[in-house]
């Protein structure tokens, strides 16, 4: 509900209340047109037009020249999309009258002073010229340029400079290419420092790929700013399916424990509170009369005493020994026919190789059929990292009434951020997490008052009380 008159007297139930879209949208124009130059009206002739000064009889086109001259500006195969993320600097200062203060160039220090001066330290002569040689070291790569090159041998005469350089470039490609097993991890890192063909070793963890999934992937087609009538309908369909799906979850969990919520009347529910409360305070003389009726009660019951057997109930004897017959010949029976089935085997030995291969051939293709589901299960679907399984985020959709085939003017619909932070948890980069309340209930400290305590003589006191009065009344409680 809206109120037709509202509170205006601070700035926030003003901007609350108050409607300024119309003077927001013109001051966004105005300030579009300052970073695109000013507005036209303002610009004189020499910012909008320019004077072609080429000659008449120069080979290029006119089209071909502007582009050579606005070659920083323009570029004819630059993607459109990247032209927006340029700073449009043609905002000059809203302030004009602006006092700009010119400062004082700063003094030199005390130590510059001192270098300028002539008066150098030791220290300072040492690391100018370590400085110096650093940067022709880098320079020549290594090789000073006033060293001189020795290139031949000065005590073989048989042997020429050229030589020696070439049988150590040989040596030293050789060592580069063949792993000799007796030198040792530091010789070969010694002697292969700064070469090209030195290889840092790679960390194990560089190259472990956790998933083969795609860090980006593309979204339902349904799912864009201006899409088609069928991506956006089956967009909404499976949205509309996990709905339902939920909705059943909810609905069967409902039924299942609907037994737990019983219905109950207020009679019931007041008989009982009565039973609960009165638990404990029965009369003594109640509970003799219990006792007393349960005696009489296992008096009368009488004992329960197996049926006398008679001769007539007894078999004879002769029935006994043929029901005894009876049995082996039955035993013997099952024993000759178990014997028949066994020494039939011998004749499916076959079939039963058979069997056995077929058997095996099965559960061979199911083992390797797991293996690729468990190889799948792996590469491209999230691992249970945690003690949280990962669940899949819900679509994002746009109603048809907030699509408006523009992407300035969309309506929002999820975050980036959480989609980046659940696609690193699909690709097992990061275990599944949920949101953790840091802050728990400051555990209370339970005590009972002074004047609520009960001690055991009052409770003796107050069954001593109830016994006189029914005792008095005559009525006995059951």
């Amino acid at each position: 509900m809206r109120f037709k008159r509202v509170s205006k007297k601070s700035k926030k139930s003003w901007r609350k209340n108050v409607n300024v879209k119309d003077v927001e949208d013109y001051l966004d124009d105005v300030r579009l047109e300052e970073r695109l130059g000013g507005p036209v009206e303002v610009k004189l002739d020499k910012d909008l037009f320019t004077i072609d000064k080429q000659q008449a009889d120069d080979t290029k086109s006119v089209e071909q020249s502007v582009l050579k001259t606005n070659k920083k500006h323009f570029d004819a195969n630059e993607v459109k999309c990247y032209k927006y993320l340029k700073p449009l600097q043609g905002a000059g200062d809203p302030f004009k009258k602006r006092n700009v203060v010119k400062r004082k160039p700063a003094l030199p220090s005390r130590q510059s002073r001192r270098i300028m001066s002539g008066m150098l330290k030791n220290k300072d002569i040492q690391s100018a010229v370590a400085k110096f040689e650093n940067q022709m070291k880098e320079k020549f790569d290594g090789k000073h340029p006033l060293m001189p090159k020795f290139q031949s041998d000065l005590w073989d005469e048989d042997c020429e400079g050229k030589d020696l350089v070439k049988a150590a470039k040989v040596a030293k490609t050789n060592l580069k290419k063949t792993s000799a097993e007796w030198l040792a991890d530091n010789v070969k890192k010694h002697v292969l420092e700064g070469e090209k063909n030195f290889r840092v070793k790679e960390p194990k963890s560089l190259r472990n790929f956790t998933s083969k999934l795609k860090a980006i992937i593309a979204p339902h087609p349904g799912a864009s700013y201006n899409p088609t009538f069928d991506d956006h309908q089956q967009l909404l369909s499976t949205a509309a399916e996990i709905e339902l799906e939920k909705q059943r979850k909810e609905n069967k969990s409902m039924a299942l424990n609907a037994h737990a919520f019983t219905k109950m009347t207020n009679e019931t529910k007041a008989a009982i509170y009565m039973s609960e409360m009165m638990n404990g305070l029965e009369a003594k003389g109640a509970i003799k009369i219990k006792e007393e009726l349960s005696d009489s009660e296992e008096e009368t019951t009488p004992a329960i005493v197996n049926k006398p057997v008679t001769d007539a109930d007894r078999m004879a004897k002769s029935k006994r020994k043929k029901m005894r017959q009876l049995k082996l010949e039955l035993a013997s029976i099952r024993r000759r026919k178990a014997a028949r089935k066994r020494f039939g085997q011998f004749y499916r030995l076959k079939e039963l190789k058979k069997e056995l291969e077929a058997k095996a051939l099965s559960l061979d293709k199911r083992r390797k059929k797991r293996a690729e589901k468990e190889k799948h299960r792996i590469e491209y679907e999230a691992l249970q990292l945690s003690r949280y399984k990962y669940e899949e985020p819900e679509p994002e959709v746009n109603l048809a009434c907030d699509i408006s085939g523009s992407l300035r003017q969309i309506k929002q619909e999820g975050n980036l951020l959480l989609d980046r932070y659940k696609s690193l948890q699909k690709r097992n980069i990061t275990e599944t997490r949920i949101y953790q309340n840091a802050s728990k209930p400051a555990k209370r400290k339970i005590f009972t008052k002074k004047s609520h305590v009960i001690h055991q003589e009052e409770i003796d006191s107050y069954i001593q009380r109830v016994e006189e009065e029914e005792n008095g009344a005559g009525v006995v409680l059951c």
